[in-house]
């Protein structure tokens, strides 16, 4: 068979862990868990992170423009799967966007952007839900209940990683806002 498949064992993560040691920066970091999480789920699939922001959602990290735009789309409206994963910690699925059957306005607009189907899995750090994990494809029904079982897998230990650059960046700016080297 031509396709290969990924194994969710840690093994298969290192990649994401070698990305916290390598990174330069909390973003670049970041932006690197988003194209991984894209390549490693699916094939030709966008992929945001969502993060709270003084309450606020942001997206702190996207593999390309469109997946940026679907969450702008998102935060505008205050509704989503995005929103809903990282509100409710559940994972989150729409099958076709143009089927209009959850969030009409948002699947009306994600389709006019090229999305027909969506799945959105909330991060967590220090067991509280802190963001979600956004993957949108180009084709309906994308995310089967293999693509789902990655991306939780991924979800999952990406939230580990997460949890350590998010006490890594936090004690760095503290340590430069009291004046230690």
């Amino acid at each position: 068979m031509a396709e290969s498949t990924v194994d969710d064992s840690p093994e298969d993560f290192r990649d994401l862990h070698d990305a916290l040691v390598n990174s330069e920066s909390i973003g670049q970091f970041l932006r690197e868990m988003a194209v991984m999480a894209a390549r490693l789920v699916g094939s030709d699939l966008s992929c945001a992170m969502t993060m709270r922001s003084n309450g606020r959602p942001v997206t702190v990290a996207c593999s390309d423009p469109v997946a940026e735009r679907v969450d702008a789309v998102q935060y505008e409206l205050d509704r989503g799967p995005c929103l809903h994963a990282m509100r409710d910690g559940h994972m989150v699925r729409i099958e076709d966007t143009t089927d209009n059957a959850r969030w009409p306005e948002f699947e009306r607009r994600a389709a006019a952007q090229g999305i027909r189907s969506c799945l959105a899995l909330p991060l967590t750090s220090g067991g509280n839900r802190v963001g979600a994990l956004n993957l949108y494809a180009r084709r309906a029904s994308a995310f089967g209940a293999e693509q789902a079982r990655r991306a939780a897998a991924f979800a999952e230990n990406a939230s580990g990683a997460l949890a350590l650059a998010i006490r890594l960046a936090s004690r760095a700016a503290s340590s430069s806002s009291s004046g230690h080297r």
